[in-house]
């Protein structure tokens, strides 16, 4: 199979809202330790955030799988574990990057 560019939208509830400072340290670690996929970190509504990256897999299920598993990461790897990702919207990438 030839692999092509997912993008997902891994969406962590109750996470610590944009004002406060919990959110630096997750993403300066996914920055770091996950920065191949471009993450991006924005919020819905109040403490819904939506954390954005993109990868090339063979298919939508091994994007999602990828992608999950390096969000649950860094929810750990700052000590926010009481938080795990909820949802995950797979799409393939276009041209342009979508806002988070």
């Amino acid at each position: 199979m030839i692999d092509v560019e997912y993008r997902a939208w891994i969406s962590i509830p109750n996470f610590p809202s944009a004002e406060g400072d919990a959110w630096e340290p997750f993403i300066d670690y996914m920055e770091a330790a996950h920065g191949e996929f471009g993450p991006v970190l924005g919020w819905e509504s109040g403490r819904l955030a939506n954390l954005v990256m993109s990868t090339d897999a063979e298919s939508p299920t091994e994007a999602a799988q990828v992608l999950f598993a390096a969000a649950a990461d860094g929810l750990r790897a700052v000590d926010l574990v009481d938080l795990y990702p909820s949802a995950v919207k797979i799409e393939l990438a276009e041209d342009e990057p979508v806002p988070a």
